[in-house]
Protein backbone atom coordinates (compact mmCIF):
# COMPACT_ATOMS: atom_id res chain seq x y z
CA UNK A 1 0.00 0.00 0.00
CA UNK A 2 1.79 3.22 -0.83
CA UNK A 3 0.22 6.37 0.81
CA UNK A 4 2.85 9.23 -0.62
CA UNK A 5 0.54 11.00 -2.77
CA UNK A 6 -1.75 10.80 0.57
CA UNK A 7 1.34 13.07 2.43
CA UNK A 8 2.48 15.09 -0.62
CA UNK A 9 5.71 15.55 1.23
CA UNK A 10 8.44 17.50 -0.80
CA UNK A 11 11.63 15.85 1.26
CA UNK A 12 13.00 13.40 3.54
CA UNK A 13 10.76 11.80 6.21
CA UNK A 14 12.13 11.55 9.50
CA UNK A 15 8.84 9.93 11.61
CA UNK A 16 5.59 8.82 10.96
CA UNK A 17 3.37 8.95 13.64
CA UNK A 18 -0.54 7.63 14.65
CA UNK A 19 -3.20 9.36 16.46
CA UNK A 20 -5.09 7.80 19.60
CA UNK A 21 -7.99 5.97 18.51
CA UNK A 22 -11.41 7.16 18.13
CA UNK A 23 -14.29 5.50 17.51
CA UNK A 24 -16.95 6.51 14.59
CA UNK A 25 -20.76 6.35 15.16
CA UNK A 26 -20.54 2.27 13.40
CA UNK A 27 -17.69 1.63 16.13
CA UNK A 28 -14.75 1.54 13.89
CA UNK A 29 -11.53 2.45 15.48
CA UNK A 30 -9.80 4.94 13.29
CA UNK A 31 -6.51 6.63 13.24
CA UNK A 32 -4.85 9.63 12.23
CA UNK A 33 -1.38 9.92 10.11
CA UNK A 34 1.00 12.33 10.44
CA UNK A 35 4.22 12.53 8.42
CA UNK A 36 7.37 14.94 9.03
CA UNK A 37 10.07 15.81 6.81
CA UNK A 38 13.02 17.48 5.95
CA UNK A 39 11.31 20.85 4.40
CA UNK A 40 10.17 21.89 8.41
CA UNK A 41 6.28 20.12 7.61
CA UNK A 42 4.02 18.06 9.13
CA UNK A 43 1.91 16.33 6.75
CA UNK A 44 -1.54 15.03 7.79
CA UNK A 45 -3.92 13.42 5.39
CA UNK A 46 -7.53 14.54 5.72
CA UNK A 47 -9.61 11.36 6.24
CA UNK A 48 -9.12 9.18 8.91
CA UNK A 49 -7.24 5.70 8.32
CA UNK A 50 -9.66 2.65 9.28
CA UNK A 51 -8.16 -0.22 11.42
CA UNK A 52 -8.83 -2.37 8.12
CA UNK A 53 -5.84 -0.38 5.92
CA UNK A 54 -3.50 -2.90 5.32
CA UNK A 55 -6.50 -4.77 3.07
CA UNK A 56 -7.11 -1.05 0.95
CA UNK A 57 -5.90 -1.28 -2.43
CA UNK A 58 -5.54 2.70 -3.35
CA UNK A 59 -4.02 5.88 -1.27
CA UNK A 60 -6.72 7.35 1.43
CA UNK A 61 -7.62 10.66 0.29
CA UNK A 62 -5.34 13.14 -1.74
CA UNK A 63 -6.50 16.17 0.43
CA UNK A 64 -4.22 16.79 3.60
CA UNK A 65 -2.78 19.64 5.92
CA UNK A 66 0.11 20.93 6.40
CA UNK A 67 1.44 21.93 9.55
CA UNK A 68 4.52 24.55 9.26
CA UNK A 69 7.22 23.84 12.19
CA UNK A 70 9.55 25.82 9.84
CA UNK A 71 9.75 29.78 9.93
CA UNK A 72 9.44 30.79 6.25
CA UNK A 73 12.92 31.77 4.57
CA UNK A 74 14.60 29.06 7.00
CA UNK A 75 16.13 25.85 6.75
CA UNK A 76 14.93 24.23 9.42
CA UNK A 77 14.33 20.50 9.78
CA UNK A 78 11.14 18.98 11.25
CA UNK A 79 12.64 15.69 13.27
CA UNK A 80 9.62 14.80 15.41
CA UNK A 81 5.78 15.30 15.26
CA UNK A 82 3.45 13.95 17.61
CA UNK A 83 -0.54 13.37 18.37
CA UNK A 84 -1.75 14.62 21.63
CA UNK A 85 -4.14 11.76 23.08
CA UNK A 86 -7.19 12.22 25.59
CA UNK A 87 -7.59 16.10 24.37
CA UNK A 88 -11.25 17.37 23.02
CA UNK A 89 -10.01 17.75 19.45
CA UNK A 90 -6.89 17.21 17.62
CA UNK A 91 -3.30 18.78 18.72
CA UNK A 92 0.38 17.80 17.17
CA UNK A 93 3.34 18.97 19.11
CA UNK A 94 6.23 19.44 17.27
CA UNK A 95 10.21 20.08 17.20
CA UNK A 96 13.07 20.54 15.04
CA UNK A 97 16.30 21.78 14.45
CA UNK A 98 15.65 25.37 15.67
CA UNK A 99 15.69 24.29 18.63
CA UNK A 100 11.95 24.67 19.45
CA UNK A 101 8.98 22.74 20.61
CA UNK A 102 5.55 24.01 19.01
CA UNK A 103 2.01 23.36 19.87
CA UNK A 104 -0.53 22.55 16.94
CA UNK A 105 -4.27 23.22 16.62
CA UNK A 106 -5.03 20.77 13.65
CA UNK A 107 -8.40 22.51 12.77
CA UNK A 108 -6.36 25.76 12.72
CA UNK A 109 -2.75 24.86 11.18
CA UNK A 110 -2.13 28.48 9.83
CA UNK A 111 0.34 29.03 13.43
CA UNK A 112 1.42 27.40 16.39
CA UNK A 113 -0.69 27.69 19.31
CA UNK A 114 2.45 27.97 21.92
CA UNK A 115 6.26 27.63 20.91
CA UNK A 116 8.76 27.21 23.54
CA UNK A 117 12.49 27.79 22.49
CA UNK A 118 14.80 25.19 24.73
CA UNK A 119 18.12 26.74 25.78
CA UNK A 120 21.78 24.57 25.96
CA UNK A 121 21.32 23.28 29.38
CA UNK A 122 23.83 24.83 32.24
CA UNK A 123 26.10 21.76 33.06
CA UNK A 124 29.57 21.01 33.87
CA UNK A 125 29.49 18.53 31.19
CA UNK A 126 31.23 19.72 27.58
CA UNK A 127 29.03 17.47 25.57
CA UNK A 128 26.07 19.52 26.66
CA UNK A 129 28.05 23.01 26.40
CA UNK A 130 29.09 21.74 22.49
CA UNK A 131 25.91 20.11 21.20
CA UNK A 132 23.25 22.61 20.76
CA UNK A 133 19.60 21.61 21.91
CA UNK A 134 18.00 20.21 18.72
CA UNK A 135 14.76 18.61 19.20
CA UNK A 136 15.60 14.88 18.47
CA UNK A 137 12.12 13.25 19.62
CA UNK A 138 8.99 13.90 21.17
CA UNK A 139 6.67 11.60 23.41
CA UNK A 140 3.21 12.61 24.77
CA UNK A 141 2.82 10.57 28.32
CA UNK A 142 -0.27 8.39 28.71
CA UNK A 143 -2.21 11.06 30.18
CA UNK A 144 -1.53 13.61 27.30
CA UNK A 145 -0.43 15.73 30.47
CA UNK A 146 3.16 15.66 29.65
CA UNK A 147 5.48 15.87 26.64
CA UNK A 148 9.18 14.60 26.67
CA UNK A 149 11.72 16.03 24.51
CA UNK A 150 14.75 14.21 23.51
CA UNK A 151 17.59 17.05 22.93
CA UNK A 152 20.57 17.43 21.12
CA UNK A 153 22.90 18.73 24.07
CA UNK A 154 22.17 15.23 26.00
CA UNK A 155 19.25 16.25 28.25
CA UNK A 156 15.03 15.41 28.36
CA UNK A 157 12.98 18.45 28.77
CA UNK A 158 9.89 17.71 30.12
CA UNK A 159 6.49 19.96 29.16
CA UNK A 160 3.34 20.23 30.60
CA UNK A 161 0.25 20.99 28.25
CA UNK A 162 -2.49 23.30 29.52
CA UNK A 163 -5.04 23.62 27.34
CA UNK A 164 -3.78 24.60 24.18
CA UNK A 165 -0.06 25.92 25.81
CA UNK A 166 2.98 24.44 26.47
CA UNK A 167 4.76 24.90 29.87
CA UNK A 168 8.87 23.96 30.66
CA UNK A 169 8.33 22.42 34.26
CA UNK A 170 11.82 20.20 34.19
CA UNK A 171 14.80 18.98 32.50
CA UNK A 172 16.85 15.66 33.00
CA UNK A 173 20.28 16.50 32.00
CA UNK A 174 23.90 14.92 33.06
CA UNK A 175 23.76 16.64 36.50
CA UNK A 176 20.46 14.33 37.58
CA UNK A 177 22.46 10.86 36.06
CA UNK A 178 21.18 11.61 32.66
CA UNK A 179 22.91 10.77 29.30
CA UNK A 180 26.54 11.95 28.31
CA UNK A 181 25.57 12.31 24.74
CA UNK A 182 22.69 13.86 22.61
CA UNK A 183 19.11 12.38 23.54
CA UNK A 184 17.72 10.31 20.45
CA UNK A 185 14.71 8.99 21.43
CA UNK A 186 12.19 9.47 24.27
CA UNK A 187 9.65 6.89 25.42
CA UNK A 188 6.80 6.92 28.00
CA UNK A 189 5.98 2.66 28.18
CA UNK A 190 2.97 0.93 29.35
CA UNK A 191 4.29 -1.25 31.72
CA UNK A 192 1.76 0.00 34.40
CA UNK A 193 -0.95 -1.33 33.07
CA UNK A 194 -1.10 -4.38 35.20
CA UNK A 195 -0.82 -2.45 38.59
CA UNK A 196 -4.31 0.42 37.30
CA UNK A 197 -6.12 -2.77 38.20
CA UNK A 198 -5.04 -2.55 41.79
CA UNK A 199 -5.71 1.37 41.84
CA UNK A 200 -8.57 2.56 42.96
CA UNK A 201 -8.43 5.58 40.47
CA UNK A 202 -7.96 3.25 38.02
CA UNK A 203 -6.41 6.88 36.03
CA UNK A 204 -4.11 7.29 33.23
CA UNK A 205 -2.06 9.21 34.82
CA UNK A 206 -0.90 6.57 36.90
CA UNK A 207 1.93 6.03 34.26
CA UNK A 208 3.09 9.47 33.73
CA UNK A 209 5.98 8.76 36.45
CA UNK A 210 8.40 6.50 34.47
CA UNK A 211 10.11 7.77 30.91
CA UNK A 212 12.99 5.96 28.69
CA UNK A 213 15.40 7.80 27.12
CA UNK A 214 17.80 6.00 24.72
CA UNK A 215 20.98 8.07 23.76
CA UNK A 216 24.05 8.52 21.79
CA UNK A 217 26.12 7.31 24.48
CA UNK A 218 24.53 3.97 23.96
CA UNK A 219 22.19 4.05 27.21
CA UNK A 220 18.80 3.40 27.43
CA UNK A 221 17.70 5.01 31.01
CA UNK A 222 14.79 4.47 33.23
CA UNK A 223 13.48 7.73 34.41
CA UNK A 224 11.09 8.37 37.54
CA UNK A 225 9.99 11.60 37.11
CA UNK A 226 8.92 12.14 40.96
CA UNK A 227 6.02 13.25 42.42
CA UNK A 228 7.11 17.03 42.40
CA UNK A 229 7.24 16.81 38.59
CA UNK A 230 3.86 14.41 37.97
CA UNK A 231 0.97 15.27 40.72
CA UNK A 232 -2.07 13.58 40.65
CA UNK A 233 -2.31 9.89 40.65
CA UNK A 234 0.58 9.00 39.22
CA UNK A 235 2.04 5.92 40.64
CA UNK A 236 5.64 5.05 41.90
CA UNK A 237 7.13 3.19 39.13
CA UNK A 238 9.14 0.73 41.29
CA UNK A 239 5.48 -0.17 42.50
CA UNK A 240 5.53 -2.37 39.05
CA UNK A 241 8.99 -2.80 38.25
CA UNK A 242 10.34 -4.38 41.19
CA UNK A 243 11.58 -7.51 39.83
CA UNK A 244 13.93 -5.50 37.60
CA UNK A 245 17.32 -6.24 39.45
CA UNK A 246 19.86 -4.06 37.88
CA UNK A 247 19.27 -0.56 40.01
CA UNK A 248 21.45 2.27 39.73
CA UNK A 249 23.35 2.34 42.90
CA UNK A 250 23.38 6.12 42.48
CA UNK A 251 19.39 6.13 42.70
CA UNK A 252 19.92 4.06 46.39
CA UNK A 253 22.26 6.59 47.51
CA UNK A 254 20.38 9.67 46.65
CA UNK A 255 17.50 7.46 48.59
CA UNK A 256 19.24 7.29 51.41
CA UNK A 257 20.90 10.92 51.12
CA UNK A 258 16.97 12.31 51.31
CA UNK A 259 15.44 9.93 53.99
CA UNK A 260 18.52 11.38 56.64
CA UNK A 261 17.17 14.95 54.99
CA UNK A 262 13.17 13.74 56.09
CA UNK A 263 14.51 12.90 59.61
CA UNK A 264 16.26 16.17 60.08
CA UNK A 265 13.51 17.86 59.05
CA UNK A 266 11.05 16.17 61.79
CA UNK A 267 13.73 16.81 64.20
CA UNK A 268 13.78 20.21 63.32
CA UNK A 269 10.16 20.65 62.52
CA UNK A 270 8.02 18.67 65.22
CA UNK A 271 8.87 19.46 69.04
CA UNK A 272 7.77 16.45 71.46
CA UNK A 273 8.07 18.34 74.63
CA UNK A 274 5.58 21.27 73.50
CA UNK A 275 3.31 18.80 71.66
CA UNK A 276 3.41 17.28 75.28
CA UNK A 277 2.17 20.46 77.31
CA UNK A 278 -0.08 21.32 74.66
CA UNK A 279 -1.71 18.49 74.82
CA UNK A 280 -1.85 18.35 78.51
CA UNK A 281 -2.81 21.71 78.95
CA UNK A 282 -6.28 20.66 77.02
CA UNK A 283 -6.32 17.38 78.02
CA UNK A 284 -6.12 15.30 75.04
CA UNK A 285 -6.91 11.56 75.20
CA UNK A 286 -4.60 8.60 73.79
CA UNK A 287 -7.24 8.45 71.02
CA UNK A 288 -6.69 12.68 70.00
CA UNK A 289 -2.43 11.90 70.67
CA UNK A 290 -2.61 8.85 68.30
CA UNK A 291 -4.61 11.34 65.64
CA UNK A 292 -2.39 14.53 66.17
CA UNK A 293 0.59 11.92 65.82
CA UNK A 294 -1.17 10.93 62.52
CA UNK A 295 -1.69 14.54 61.58
CA UNK A 296 2.10 14.98 61.75
CA UNK A 297 3.15 12.28 59.59
CA UNK A 298 0.82 13.24 56.98
CA UNK A 299 2.33 16.35 56.95
CA UNK A 300 5.46 15.37 56.74
CA UNK A 301 4.74 13.01 53.58
CA UNK A 302 3.85 16.02 51.74
CA UNK A 303 7.08 17.86 52.89
CA UNK A 304 8.88 15.00 51.51
CA UNK A 305 11.08 15.10 48.72
CA UNK A 306 10.55 13.32 45.46
CA UNK A 307 12.66 15.05 42.76
CA UNK A 308 13.46 12.87 39.20
CA UNK A 309 15.66 10.19 39.19
CA UNK A 310 17.24 7.35 37.35
CA UNK A 311 16.43 4.11 38.36
CA UNK A 312 18.10 2.11 36.21
CA UNK A 313 19.46 1.80 32.71
CA UNK A 314 20.68 -0.78 30.41
CA UNK A 315 23.96 -0.95 28.36
CA UNK A 316 23.00 -1.37 24.61
CA UNK A 317 26.10 -1.18 22.88
CA UNK A 318 25.33 0.34 20.18
CA UNK A 319 23.74 4.08 18.98
CA UNK A 320 19.79 3.93 19.12
CA UNK A 321 18.19 5.62 16.44
CA UNK A 322 14.70 4.86 17.87
CA UNK A 323 12.67 3.20 20.67
CA UNK A 324 9.32 2.56 21.63
CA UNK A 325 7.17 -0.45 23.82
CA UNK A 326 4.93 -2.83 24.11
CA UNK A 327 2.25 -2.80 27.21
CA UNK A 328 1.96 -4.66 29.93
CA UNK A 329 -1.43 -6.14 28.62
CA UNK A 330 0.36 -7.29 25.63
CA UNK A 331 -0.25 -10.90 24.71
CA UNK A 332 3.07 -11.05 22.58
CA UNK A 333 6.04 -9.60 24.54
CA UNK A 334 4.44 -7.71 27.03
CA UNK A 335 6.57 -4.59 29.01
CA UNK A 336 9.74 -5.19 26.77
CA UNK A 337 11.39 -2.49 24.94
CA UNK A 338 11.86 -2.44 20.77
CA UNK A 339 15.55 -0.42 20.44
CA UNK A 340 16.45 0.40 16.20
CA UNK A 341 20.07 1.11 16.53
CA UNK A 342 23.06 1.52 14.20
CA UNK A 343 22.92 -1.86 12.79
CA UNK A 344 20.28 -4.30 11.15
CA UNK A 345 18.82 -5.29 13.63
CA UNK A 346 16.00 -4.50 16.17
CA UNK A 347 16.90 -5.55 20.42
CA UNK A 348 13.95 -6.87 21.99
CA UNK A 349 14.39 -5.90 26.35
CA UNK A 350 11.74 -7.84 28.24
CA UNK A 351 11.31 -6.17 31.76
CA UNK A 352 9.91 -8.63 34.70
CA UNK A 353 6.74 -6.62 35.64
CA UNK A 354 4.64 -6.72 39.05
Amino acid sequence: LDLSSSFQCLDEINQLSFSFPKRNKDGVRNYQLAAVDDCGEVHIPSECIPQSIVSQQSPISSKHTVLHHAEPGSHTIASSAVFRPRVNGMYVASGGTDCMVKLFDVTKPKRATSSIHIKPAESENTTQLCNPPFIHSLQWSPSGRLLAAGVGDGSCVILRGEGNRLVEIGRLGYDEGGHGSAVAAVCFPGFGSSALTTNPTNSVEAEDRLLISAGNDSKILFWDLGGNMVDGDALDPLRYLGGCSDVNEQAKKKDNELQDTTEAMKSATISPKKSKSKNKKKGKTNHQHKAASSDDDLFMNDLLPSPPKVLFQIPHHHKPNWITCSRASSDALPSSVFVADTTNDISIYSLPTS
